[in-house]
């Protein structure tokens, strides 16, 4: 997502990975070489690195218009890469572990958490309907079907004082009362 265009002061401020990521330049990830190591770290972070490694020409393997060589979890992940390696204080994630598995999302959780200890001023906004993440969240906002904000608050106090939050949560863990 470009807003303002290249070097714009909000594109140095904030870097954003959409549900419906799209891929727009050849390479997986843009390198300079395939040596670039912001590039590795990026794409480990967004753990598929090792995956690039095993593509016909690494980091400079072309993805196809759209990145249509990619599956889903792929694309989402070279996508999440190119959006860390800005390294952009704020990231807007929207959906950013809805074609992973569970293990590449922990993967990535970890990931994120690891840029957060090391650089406290970054702060992370994302949507999702998975708990995985949300209940570390520092702020929870829990919007309901119309898009108002029903509450704030940590997971703990939510589950206190939110039926909304508490019955979202019951249907993530399989719940069915």
């Amino acid at each position: 997502m470009r807003c303002g265009g290249e070097g714009s002061a909000l594109t140095d401020t904030v870097s954003a990975l959409t549900h419906w990521a799209e891929l727009n330049m050849d390479a997986v990830l843009a390198a300079q070489n395939a040596y670039d190591s912001a590039a590795q770290q990026a794409a480990v972070q967004a753990h598929i690195h090792h995956e690039i490694e095993q593509f016909p020409k690494g980091y400079q393997t072309p993805v196809g218009q759209r990145g249509l060589t990619l599956s889903g979890g792929q694309r989402q992940r070279v996508t999440l890469a190119r959006t860390l390696l800005g390294q952009a204080p704020i990231l807007l994630l929207d959906d950013p572990f809805a074609n992973v598995d569970t293990e590449t999302e922990h993967a990535i959780i970890e990931a994120l958490n690891q840029r957060h200890s090391h650089n406290p001023n970054c702060i992370t906004i994302f949507a999702s309907h998975r708990f995985a993440w949300v209940q570390q969240a520092h702020t929870i906002v829990v919007l309901n079907a119309h898009g108002t904000v029903q509450a704030v608050g940590s997971h703990e106090w939510l589950m206190d004082t939110c039926a909304l939050y508490q019955s979202l949560f019951k249907k993530a863990q399989g719940y069915t009362a």
